[in-house]
């Protein structure tokens, strides 16, 4: 029987231990309380995204989602949506609040300013709780409820 060299070996066990840690969401994929995903496809967060635009009455148009990343904490569901629009690269915050298994509210979250390239920040602490601010001082974030 052959040996493995220790390097190749070493290699081996890291990748392994990569492709183990990463975690891709997929829209099929429950979240970790069981709640679904904010979105059950792109489709849906560019429906969202729109209807978003159109209440606002910002003449923004959706051009596309370049990324969206899901987040959970506790009773509430979040998705950070990038996009491109006619007017900017952005991105906005969907947040759902449940209780129990019932969906009882939804907000938007989004920075603007003229200061800085003013985004929606997002962090989790120890106690995995979910920090919302903006990415720059000179930014204002606006947050308005949603029917889900």
């Amino acid at each position: 029987m052959k040996k493995i060299p220790a390097s190749i070996a070493i290699l081996l066990l890291l990748c392994c231990f990569i492709f183990s840690c990463s975690k891709k969401t997929s829209f099929d994929d429950p979240l970790e309380n069981n709640y679904p995903p904010v979105f059950a496809s792109e489709n849906d967060a560019s429906n969202a995204l729109t209807n978003y635009f159109i209440q606002s009455a910002s003449g923004e148009q959706l051009l596309r989602i370049t990324n969206i990343v899901y987040l959970e904490s506790g009773n509430k569901t979040y998705a950070l949506v990038y996009y491109e629009s006619n007017q900017r690269t952005s991105n906005i915050l969907f947040e759902k609040v449940y209780q129990g298994a019932e969906l009882v509210s939804g907000s938007h979250y989004q920075c603007s300013g003229t200061t800085c390239d003013c985004k929606v920040a997002a962090s989790i602490g120890q106690n995995g709780e979910i920090s919302i601010g903006c990415s720059c001082t000179g930014c204002t974030m606006s947050v308005s409820n949603f029917n889900p």
